[in-house]
């Protein structure tokens, strides 16, 4: 029996986890994966940077709002004091 390669676990930016949520039960995430790799490299290098760019400022947004988001939550806690 051939050996498989462990596991790869990728953390997908939340709208790119909505589009997988909604196809991958369609199509498989093999081959949604596969076309889009495809799809990808036909674009041109500005494009392909454009897309990058697009997909991380996604990932950046949502960073930052999580942080906002808890930085506002650890503000309305009180700090023990020190005795």
């Amino acid at each position: 029996m051939k050996d498989r390669p462990p596991p790869t676990t990728v953390h997908l930016t939340e709208i790119a986890q909505k589009i997988k949520d909604k196809l991958a039960p369609i199509y498989g995430l093999k081959n949604i994966l596969s076309a889009s790799l495809i799809l990808f490299s036909k674009l041109s290098d500005s494009d392909q940077k454009k897309a990058i760019y697009e997909a991380l400022a996604e990932d950046i947004v949502d960073s930052a709002k999580a942080d906002a988001k808890e930085s506002k939550q650890n503000r309305g806690r009180k700090s023990p004091k020190a005795g």
